[in-house]
């Protein structure tokens, strides 16, 4: 091969090696954006429900009660499900960070 065929050939390589890894990047940005977006959200929503319990805070009647530990059962679900989106973008930061 000629060294003009050669010099295409690594460039044509390394294009698409970059392309690649581009690919690759942009796809964990966009997978950490949305990841913040949702921890955004549940931390709203927990505000909301935490605004909720406090006013609900001495419930005397049964259905009180019950709505107090519906409440609580969702503001343990969305506080999980929180701390699995932070891991995870704890996750996606390393990646970017190695790369």
């Amino acid at each position: 091969m000629s060294d003009s065929a050669d010099l295409d050939r690594i460039a044509q390589e390394m294009t698409s090696s970059l392309e690649a890894r581009i690919g690759d990047l942009l796809g964990h940005v966009r997978a950490s954006r949305e990841v913040t977006r949702e921890i955004v959200e549940i931390d709203r929503e927990l505000g909301r429900l935490h605004g909720l319990r406090d006013r609900l805070g001495g419930a005397t009647d049964a259905e009180q009660r019950k709505r107090l530990a519906a409440l609580d059962a969702k503001t343990d679900e969305l506080a999980s499900r929180r701390h699995m989106l932070v891991d995870t973008l704890r996750s996606l930061q390393g990646a970017l960070d190695a790369r």
